[in-house]
């Protein structure tokens, strides 16, 4: 399992290392540059978890806790970008990361917290943040539904125009497209069940 996630974290930060190295980069390259690091950054968080250094080192508990609202928004806007050709991101794309805003805002006096409170808070010896954890939780699984949703029909919406106007390279784009969406809510469907179960 740490050999999986060492080798995930490696891919997401090399991908990302050579979409911010490419010249003349869109503003699509960019977001999926980002989203890389976002996950690359996750797959980090489970990590360090997974090996125990939660126990070791508290203030780390919860850093990642939010950044699942990231993806949803991040493969949207890339695929957005990658259909529009206006290539200027605007004031209403940003709206879409108040979630994770909201979230780091709500967690904000537990990183503040001792290293005895947080490892409480982290056994539920302390229910400071139970309920947000059930908000956070079904906040993700409609931020894992709804943002692949809402691509999909997007790409739907110009499929007749790029296979109209477009060339077989901007068919393949269009399938890596949808592989995208698939995979992300695959990875939503069954983390939300593995957090479910491991909730309740």
């Amino acid at each position: 399992m740490n050999n999986i996630f060492v080798i995930g974290i490696f891919l997401a930060f090399f991908l990302q290392f050579l979409l911010f190295s490419k010249k003349q980069k869109t503003l699509s390259d960019r977001i999926l540059g980002i989203w890389m690091f976002v996950i690359g950054l996750h797959l980090f968080g489970y990590y360090i978890y997974h090996m125990g250094l939660w126990e070791k080192f508290p203030h780390l508990i919860g850093i990642t806790h939010p950044i699942p609202l990231l993806h949803g928004p991040l493969l949207y806007l890339y695929v957005v970008f990658s259909l529009r050709r206006d290539q200027q991101f605007r004031w209403k794309d940003f709206t879409h990361f108040i979630p994770v805003v909201v979230a780091y805002l709500y967690m904000s006096p537990f990183f503040f917290y001792s290293v005895e409170k947080k490892v409480m808070v982290n056994h539920n010896e302390i229910n400071d943040f139970y309920t947000f954890m059930l908000v956070s939780l079904v906040a993700f699984i409609i931020s894992g539904f709804t943002y692949p949703i809402l691509a999909y029909r997007l790409i739907g919406r110009f499929e007749h125009l790029i296979h109209s106007n477009f060339s077989c390279d901007e068919r393949i784009n269009l399938k890596w497209l949808r592989y995208c969406i698939w995979g992300l809510a695959f990875i939503f469907i069954t983390v939300a069940v593995f957090l479910s179960f491991s909730m309740f």
